[in-house]
């Protein structure tokens, strides 16, 4: 550790002088590194309390996922000496948590909640406080928000810091394998030794090398290594183990708190610029990723995810897909073939040099959407891939077809696919790599046609990288 320290010294300097991290509002305070909170003593009704915080900041009443955040809630509340109940942002509609949803977006209250006994209570009422005092402080409780009157905390979305400058796109960075528990062993290692045996291409950007393997009940560190062939030895020290992991299906993968611990480690690692391949078998329980993205955004961080189509547990399969489609990575669903085709390709594999991304919106069971330009700099090879769905499994999609041509000149191509075909080669998954490589020095006008089974809005993740690390000197803009 002492010898990866000293090596990133010398070629990052103070890696956190940069980082200021997340910033809160004036008399606003950072609850837990992932929003800002402020107590409002003032009693009101539920409207007049969600009023005051969408005129004031555009905000919500405080939301609450884990017990953590309960907690943080109750700290706050008492370094006020307040005594008083306070409103959080939920409305029931039965008597069962699922059906409690937040204020802000982010999910039921399904997966963490902390009603006192016969609660929620909706002869009560449909909104919930909390108590902050007496035996049964931080139990949440039903009540009606037009009779009652309550103290309440109101919630943001933390601001960041300017874009972090420290490095460009062919700067060296670290390159992160993380692998949930969940996981059958021999998947894990089957990934990982096909990356070790590709050791050359995978070295080339990345200084550090890192591996975690996540969904434990006892939370592991990340380990860090300066030698490519160390990841090795640590990942086959800690494959999955189904007598660590959770076992409650109701809980959710705790992936978020691994991305952000890792975007806390900038004193072990270089995070400016580094990639993230993300192998998920259990969805997170939460929805609300505006902070995490931010974050991401901030230091150009790059998400790859391949999920099991087949999940161990959790509520949300869109959270990482959702947080790819926003940082210019992507997120496919398979199994079996493809869930190894996706690991192995893409811009977690050997293509690390972003020059293009796009997300298509579709709707309908069949359309036309014109692509943004595509400007193809002088390279050497390029790397098309996309998502055919936003979700898994692969049972909406029939055909797709790509057209392209070069402005101002007569080339032009394209390439279609169906599911008949692109399931005999690569099995039930998203993970579409494209054959085309377009010619360099070119702008490329494109089109995608497509047709599904299915009405449903779906947002299709687009990318294109290359090899050429000399010739992409600027970050890619964000497609939100």
């Amino acid at each position: 550790m002492f010898l990866l320290g000293f090596l990133l010294l010398n070629l990052f300097g103070n890696l956190s002088a940069t980082d200021t991290g997340p910033t809160c509002p004036d008399g606003f305070t950072l609850l837990n590194d992932l929003k800002c909170v402020k107590l409002y003593e003032t009693p009101m009704t539920y409207d007049k309390a969600v009023k005051t915080c969408r005129s004031i900041i555009k905000g919500d009443i405080v939301s609450v996922h884990k017990n953590t955040d309960n907690q943080a809630l109750l700290n706050l509340i008492n370094s006020h000496h307040s005594v008083r109940p306070i409103w959080l942002g939920l409305t029931c509609e039965a008597t069962n948590p699922n059906s409690c949803t937040w204020d802000d977006n982010s999910g039921a209250a399904s997966y963490y909640n902390n009603f006192a006994k016969a609660n929620p209570n909706l002869s009560a009422g449909k909104n919930v406080y909390m108590l902050v005092s007496g035996s049964s402080t931080g139990k949440w409780i039903s009540a009606n928000g037009y009779l009652v009157s309550l103290s309440f905390v109101c919630e943001t979305p933390s601001s960041l810091v300017p874009d972090d400058e420290s490095c460009s796109p062919a700067s060296p960075t670290t390159f992160l394998f993380a692998y949930s528990n969940d996981l059958n062993p021999t998947e894990v290692l089957e990934v990982w030794s096909h990356f070790d045996r590709h050791r050359e291409e995978i070295s080339n950007k990345s200084v550090v090398f890192a591996n975690v393997r996540f969904d434990l009940r006892k939370a592991e560190d990340i380990f860090y290594h300066a030698n490519f062939s160390d990841v090795m030895d640590s990942v086959e020290a800690h494959l999955p183990d189904s007598d660590l992991g959770f076992t409650d299906i109701g809980t959710g993968s705790d992936i978020l708190s691994i991305i952000q611990k890792f975007m806390n480690d900038g004193q072990k690692a270089p995070i400016c610029g580094s990639a993230m391949l993300i192998l998920l078998k259990r969805y997170p329980n939460e929805q609300n990723i505006d902070d995490i993205v931010a974050k991401l955004q901030k230091h150009h961080i790059y998400i790859y995810v391949v999920t099991h189509e087949v999940p161990s547990g959790g509520l949300y399969s869109q959270t990482m897909y959702n947080i790819a489609t926003r940082t210019n990575g992507y997120c496919s669903f398979g199994m079996d073939q493809n869930f190894l085709y996706a690991a192995t390709n893409g811009g977690a594999y050997y293509s690390h040099y972003l020059f293009y991304s796009t997300n298509i919106p579709v709707s309908g069971k069949n359309g036309t959407v014109a692509l943004p330009l595509m400007t193809v700099p002088d390279l050497k090879l390029d790397y098309l891939i996309m998502t055919i769905q936003d979700h898994g499994p692969l049972n909406s999609f029939i055909r797709q077809e790509i057209d392209w041509n070069a402005v101002g000149t007569d080339l032009s191509g394209g390439e279609a696919e169906n599911i008949w075909d692109f399931g005999w080669v690569w099995g039930n998954g998203t993970f579409y790599e494209l054959s085309w490589q377009p010619e360099p020095n070119y702008v490329y006008n494109m089109t995608y046609n497509y047709e599904f089974t299915e009405r449903r809005s779906q947002v299709l993740q687009f990318r294109a990288f290359t090899e050429d690390e000399n010739v992409i000197n600027t970050w890619i803009p964000y497609d939100n």
